[in-house]
């Protein structure tokens, strides 16, 4: 896994769908958890795959996202709720440009989040990060 830090900017710039260009640092592994600095470059956002307002209002629990990157590749995002939530990405095959399968999961069964997920999306989380959201 590589992480990516960007220098400071103003977040309304992607939420508006803005095409800001940022000093980054790209990490190898999390950088907030010991990763490695690989190198320092500009990054040009083009087009946004996915945006959407976070909220915690009438917070649906476990609630799922589908963004078509392919005709064969689609990336499920987990909508980040209150705490205690999680941060998860999980890409999964598309036939014809269309998921198969189900954007829910059932995360009270009674094993570790990332068979879960793995469970329900027949694929390993690309990204799984709880730390930063759990209750403290």
């Amino acid at each position: 896994m590589i992480t990516i830090l960007p220098a400071k900017f103003d977040l309304n710039l992607l939420i508006n769908k803005k095409a800001p260009t940022l000093n980054i640092t790209v990490f190898n592994s999390h950088f907030e958890r010991g990763g490695k600095v690989l190198f320092n470059a500009t990054l040009t956002f083009k087009n946004p795959l996915y945006v959407e307002k976070v909220t915690t209002d009438k917070a649906q629990k476990n609630a799922f996202s589908l963004v078509k990157l392919t005709e064969q590749q689609g990336l499920i995002i987990h909508k980040i709720q209150s705490k205690p939530s999680y941060d998860s990405l999980s890409l999964v095959p598309l036939t014809k440009g269309e998921y198969n399968g189900e954007l829910k999961c059932n995360t009270t069964i009674n094993t570790a989040l990332k068979s879960k997920l793995e469970a329900c999306f027949k694929s390993v989380p690309s990204y799984l990060e709880t730390k930063d959201l759990s209750v403290n």
